[in-house]
């Protein structure tokens, strides 16, 4: 059965350094913001090659995106974020965009009320014939987060899902797959420790030491519940995923759920969501993978991640 883990091996053992760079160039030219167009040679300075990979490389909008590109190919991808950036500031909800050729699709959700629909909606997703792939992009206390899911199946088999992400200055795509190492893990969270905040590293009790292990803990317990590219099948992943992700629309996902699902530092009892975005491909093709993986390198007509505000 073809996947998308090839290409997510080939991602976190090369990670896109120049898709980084390309997209950022292309948004200080968007917006003027000239500083976005030397955001990679100012990391490489502050810190060193090393480390400014390694953060390439553990940003969720980053990994996601590739991971859609090589499922879907620039064309499509791009189209969905395109229609994110012309109607996001007319909050709209529900279906947003749709590609009936392609079988692409856009959604809003932004409440309780709407907990029910995208359960539905992810659930028959995960029922259709055939490869395909989903991204969610949502909002936890100021805190973004995005992640891929893809479907695989082949021929009348029951489908498996792979679940594809990275957390901001946590951990890489490569943590993710199981193929970090956790001394780079460690070595990056002293740095992290460093750049903190006076107030931040008091409410980690000026503890560095704890708050490494603490990090590294929670990488290793995300990845053996949803990592490793390990198959789900779809009981797994409602239990896991789609139950969760329609709990924190409703109000009510247990702080100790969203950390198991994303190694997210939050300490809340319950935490909740006001805006769930989904970009949906319902099919994709699996032999065109290796040239939508050799075009997202090649960076043309690539732009920005999917803002959503």
């Amino acid at each position: 059965m073809k996947t998308l883990v090839p290409f997510a091996q080939l991602l976190a053992m090369k990670p896109p350094v120049e898709v980084l760079q390309h997209i950022m160039q292309w948004y200080a030219k968007e917006t003027g913001y000239e500083a976005a167009a030397t955001f990679w040679d100012d990391m490489v300075k502050a810190y060193t090659e090393e480390e400014a990979t390694y953060s390439a490389g553990a940003t969720c909008d980053l990994a996601a995106m590739c991971m859609m590109v090589v499922a879907a190919g620039v064309k499509r991808v791009e189209a969905m974020k395109g229609q994110l950036r012309e109607i996001k500031k007319d909050k709209p909800k529900g279906l947003v965009f749709e590609d009936k050729k392609n079988g692409d699709r856009v959604y809003f959700y932004k409440s309780q009320d709407d907990a029910d629909n995208f359960e539905k909606l992810l659930t028959e997703w995960g029922k259709l014939q055939g490869s395909g792939v989903v991204q969610f992009k949502f909002k936890v206390k100021g805190d973004w987060h995005t992640f891929v899911i893809e479907r695989a199946q082949e021929k009348k088999d029951e489908p498996k899902f792979y679940v594809y992400q990275a957390y901001q200055n946590v951990y890489r795509l490569a943590d993710f797959l199981g193929e970090g190492s956790i001394a780079a893990q460690e070595k990056h969270m002293k740095v992290v420790w460093k750049e903190l905040s006076a107030g931040d590293k008091k409410a980690h009790k000026d503890d560095e030491k704890g708050f490494i292990k603490d990090n590294l803990e929670r990488i290793e317990q995300t990845v053996r519940h949803l990592g490793g590219m390990t198959p789900l099948d779809m009981s797994t992943l409602k239990e896991y995923v789609i139950g969760p992700l329609s709990t924190l629309l409703s109000g009510g996902l247990r702080g100790k759920e969203y950390v198991l699902m994303t190694a997210s530092h939050a300490k809340d009892k319950f935490l909740s969501t006001d805006f769930m975005a989904v970009l949906m491909c319902n099919t994709v093709s699996p032999d065109q993978f290796k040239q939508n993986y050799e075009d997202l390198r090649a960076t043309k007509g690539l732009t920005m991640y999917p803002e959503c505000e």
